[in-house]
């Protein structure tokens, strides 16, 4: 059990921050608007789709399309906000965000500027547990399906940012996604998190090869993923020339590490909380 409950987890996770990396070339590509309606699209569908779930094995598998649409829902929304914002004032708006601040420690990342995450992760956890307590998980799930159909209905009224590109037709549009580059980090996220999860969940030796065998595949995805991006992709998901650089080298690296700590506690501080110290999850949230 303790397995499929780190692999809800993990399907949101990977799937998301794979997405994260491709959304910024989609949106590119597709534009903002058609970036942010498909993200949207995904995550909308993966959230309903974890309300019905009749099993835990559907539940994984919902959460993975949400984490698809949620990794866009960030990096676009970011985008967004720096074409509409100048330089100079974007200071003022990611200030004015995290004056409201996280319930838990967390990295800031950009799309804090306009999502005002601090106030949403703050209101979410005592609202999410209340309505699980109150109503059961199912709802804490479904009423969201409700105000991401708004959010895409907003986001296709109002954001309406024009490219400095010729228009392409939607064959040539898809023909320059990094689809190979997108598989590759896919394969080697998903195969790293599933040996370290197995290593952890069923206490098996380095040398099973139930462990060393995904992590293995993990280094060659990424060795692969290097070589498509640097050597293979006209449109790459991540051009390698920006890790030559000293500044986005180390905020990629400060991200990195930051992250490891972050979303540890994230996942298991709420689970002590819940297990040893409250049993309801409307207290626990907040307390947390």
């Amino acid at each position: 059990m303790l397995a499929l409950r780190l692999y809800t987890v993990f399907s949101l996770f990977s799937l998301s921050k794979v997405t994260e990396a491709r959304s910024g070339r989609l949106s590119d590509i597709l534009g903002r608007k058609g970036a942010m309606l498909l993200a949207l699209a995904f995550f909308t569908t993966g959230t309903f789709f974890c309300a019905i779930a009749p099993s835990m094995e559907a539940l994984i598998a919902a959460r993975a399309i949400a984490g698809m649409g949620g990794g866009g829902v960030m990096t676009v929304s970011s985008i967004t906000v720096t074409d509409l914002i100048p330089l100079r004032s974007r200071g003022l708006f990611q200030g004015l965000a995290n004056m409201s601040g996280p319930v838990l420690p967390r990295v800031v990342h950009a799309d804090d500027i306009d999502s005002l995450f601090g106030a949403g992760a703050g209101l979410g956890g005592p609202l999410g547990g209340w309505i699980s307590d109150n109503f059961g998980w199912r709802i804490a799930f479904g009423f969201q399906v409700p105000l991401l159909v708004l959010a895409a209905i907003l986001v296709s009224i109002h954001v309406n940012i024009v490219l400095p590109k010729a228009p392409l037709t939607i064959k040539q549009k898809l023909a320059k996604v990094d689809w190979l580059g997108s598989l590759t980090l896919v394969v080697a996220v998903s195969s790293i998190l599933i040996g370290f999860s197995l290593k952890a969940t069923e206490d098996l030796e380095w040398s099973d090869m139930l462990v060393w065998g995904p992590l293995a595949l993990g280094v060659l995805g990424f060795a692969s993923f290097g070589f498509v991006e640097a050597k293979v992709s006209p449109e790459p998901v991540l051009p390698m020339q920006l890790l030559l650089s000293r500044t986005p080298l180390a905020v990629a690296l400060t991200n990195f590490f930051g992250s490891i700590v972050s979303f540890s506690m994230l996942y298991n501080v709420p689970l002590f909380g819940y297990k040893l110290r409250v049993k309801q999850d409307f207290i626990c949230c907040p307390t947390l």
